[in-house]
């Protein structure tokens, strides 16, 4: 019975309620999600909670032109970790989710290589683009991933992140969510 107390497991059931008691609009509250703006403060957010730089990559010979690739860069060293690509906008014939790939895991001479796919409204000069806050939890949770990907340590490539249990890569992207 309730004491005053929401246990863990009554959260979900509560934020419900609490949606439906104030009538929480989701579609209006997604303009206080600018697409560009999101992805801008969540690469900060990740540079300064794991001591990391990103940077443009100046070989952007990329698959579309509207990928990006950047370079991971360990701050205290300006040691360069590995690379991501974000390929975040939507475009005919491509998927309608947000997606982690790993192109390649640490190892001797390997650097690791991660992809973030996602299907966002691409912003003009006349139309801004928004997500919903789902759109923004699950992009942080498929970045956290390459966060992984990208400080993972392992002798072999083999033994990178692909071999890791699906529960333990897991875990850093949901304490990750939590701490939003």
């Amino acid at each position: 019975s309730f004491r005053n107390k929401i246990n863990h497991w009554d959260i979900h059931y509560y934020f419900n309620y609490m949606k439906k008691k104030i009538k929480l609009d989701e579609f209006k509250l997604r303009e206080y999600f600018k697409t560009n703006n999101v992805i801008n403060r969540i690469l900060i957010m990740f540079q300064n909670l794991f001591s990391l730089k990103f940077k443009k990559s100046e070989n952007q010979n990329c698959w579309h032109p509207s990928v990006k690739l950047f370079e991971i860069y360990s701050q205290s060293k300006n040691k360069l970790m590995g690379y991501f690509y974000l390929d975040i906008y939507n475009r005919k014939n491509k998927i309608n989710n947000i997606e982690f790939l790993n192109l390649s895991s640490r190892s001797f001479d390997n650097l690791p290589c991660s992809i973030v796919i996602a299907n966002f409204q691409q912003e003009t000069k006349n139309n801004f683009s928004f997500v919903s806050y789902n759109q923004v939890r699950l992009f942080i949770h498929k970045f956290t991933t390459v966060i992984y990907n990208t400080l993972i340590k392992s002798k072999y490539s083999l033994n990178g992140i692909d071999q890791v249990p699906v529960d333990q890569i897991k875990i850093p992207s949901y304490l990750i969510e939590k701490i939003i």
